[in-house]
């Protein structure tokens, strides 16, 4: 399930739905999306490729998502990074718990370089 969260509108004003059920009007005057820890089914690559598509064509400018790294969220991002602007990050912390992960910025841009397969990617911390 996702919520829709309008940072505009009241808390009353929002919606929950299935990912595939998120319409191009659903995002219509949304300037982002963030998500995490989202994309840990196959089929979610799928799917979520398709809600970042919808979210393009309704005009959002900026998809970020974070993830722990799973095959699945990588996928995705390189599928995407073969379209759009993406920029991926690893990220790690020692505090409060060990953990590391990756977070993507993908820009509602053409991706220049798209016949580039691997997606650079740098160390941010």
């Amino acid at each position: 399930m996702a919520g829709v969260y309008p940072v505009s509108t009241a808390p009353n004003n929002t919606r929950l739905a299935r990912f595939e059920k998120i319409t191009a009007t659903d995002l219509e005057g949304v300037d982002e999306i963030i998500g995490s820890d989202i994309c840990f089914w196959d089929e979610l690559r799928d799917i979520l490729y398709d809600v970042v598509q919808r979210a393009f064509d309704a005009g959002v400018q900026r998809v970020v998502l974070a993830d722990p790294g799973r095959s699945p969220f990588l996928e995705l991002v390189d599928r995407l990074n073969a379209l759009y602007k993406t920029d991926l990050y690893e990220w790690d912390t020692s505090s409060p718990v060990t953990a590391t992960g990756y977070v993507t910025e993908i820009f509602n841009v053409p991706n220049k370089n798209s016949n580039t397969k691997k997606q650079q990617r740098r160390r941010s911390r």
